[in-house]
C-alpha cells in the first residue's frame, strides 16, 4: 500500500468538569466526548523526496512543523524507526480553535494512517503514548466513538449503548474571540468548576442504559465549566439553548 485517505472528524463536549492543577502541569477533568458529522479529510502517500511533506486545501491551518499532522508524522517515523518519505494532504472543514478538536484529530488520524500505510510497525499501545505526547485531548481521536474522558482527558472509556446511533448537532458561530487552550484554563475560577459532576453521572447512566438515539429531557444536563469565560447569547422562549463544544466560543444545538 502506497497511498491512503481518512477522515479526520471533529468533536464536542456534552458534559466537561474541571478539577485542580496538578503537579505535572495538567488539570484534572471528566468529560462525556462525542464525534460530529464536521470532518476534515486527509490522504497520505509515500513520497520518494524523504521526508515528511504537508499539503493545506480549505480552511487556514499552521503550517509545517506547527501543524499537529506534521508533528505526528515526525513522531511515528522516529518511534517505527522509519525514515520520513510521506505526502500529508490535509484538507480542512473544521474551524480552528472552535473547541471541536480539529488539531488533535488531524494528529490522532496521521498516527492511525501512517501505522496502517507501514504494515501496523507500532502498537495501539504505542500509539497511545505519542497521542498523549501530542496532547492530552489526541488519544480520543484514536477511536473516535462516544466516550467518557477522564484523568487529563487521556484516558478513555467508550459508552457501549443499546442504540449507537448519535444525534446530529448544529454548530453556532460564536463572535466571542478564542482563549488559547492553556490562556483558557488559567483564565477558569476553579472555585466555580466542578459544580455538576452529578449531571455527567446522570448522563452517562441514561446514554448507557436509554434504548433512544437521544432523549431531549436530557439536554439539561449538558454543561461545560468555560461557559464561564464566555458570554452565553441571549434566549427567549422561542430560542433553544445553546452548549460549548469544548473551549473554545463555538457553541452547538442536539438536533433531536
Amino acid at each position: 500500500m502506497n497511498k491512503i485517505r481518512l477522515s479526520s472528524p471533529g468533536k464536542i463536549n456534552l458534559t466537561l468538569d474541571i478539577g485542580r492543577k496538578t503537579a505535572e502541569g495538567y488539570h484534572k477533568m471528566q468529560s462525556i466526548l462525542m464525534p460530529i458529522q464536521l470532518h476534515d479529510s486527509i490522504t497520505l502517500e509515500k513520497n520518494d523526496i524523504k521526508k515528511v511533506i504537508l499539503h493545506t486545501k480549505g480552511r487556514s491551518c499552521p503550517q509545517g512543523r506547527e501543524n499537529m499532522a506534521y508533528k505526528a508524522a515526525e513522531l511515528f517515523c522516529k518511534a517505527a524507526n522509519i525514515r520520513p518519505a510521506v505526502t500529508i494532504t490535509l484538507y480542512k472543514r473544521i474551524p480552528l480553535s472552535s473547541g471541536l478538536g480539529g488539531g488533535s484529530s488531524n494528529a490522532a488520524t496521521v498516527l492511525i494512517g501512517l501505522n496502517e500505510l507501514y504494515d501496523s510497525p507500532l502498537s495501539m499501545k504505542k500509539l497511545l503514548e505519542l497521542a498523549k505526547e501530542i496532547g492530552m485531548d489526541t488519544p480520543f481521536f484514536l477511536n473516535p466513538t462516544l466516550a467518557l474522558a477522564t484523568h487529563f482527558g487521556e484516558k478513555i472509556a467508550p459508552i457501549v449503548r443499546k442504540n449507537s446511533t448519535l444525534p446530529k448537532v448544529l454548530l453556532l458561530p460564536s463572535k466571542a474571540k478564542k482563549k488559547s487552550t492553556g490562556l483558557a484554563y488559567e483564565s477558569l475560577d476553579l472555585s466555580l468548576c466542578g459544580k455538576k459532576k452529578e449531571n455527567t453521572q446522570k448522563l452517562l447512566n441514561f446514554l448507557k442504559k436509554s434504548p433512544k438515539s437521544w432523549d431531549g429531557s436530557w439536554n439539561v444536563l449538558l454543561h461545560n465549566d468555560f461557559e464561564q469565560l464566555y458570554t452565553i447569547p441571549s434566549t427567549n422562549q422561542k430560542t433553544k439553548k445553546t452548549y460549548l463544544t469544548g473551549a473554545g466560543p463555538m457553541r452547538f444545538r442536539i438536533c433531536e
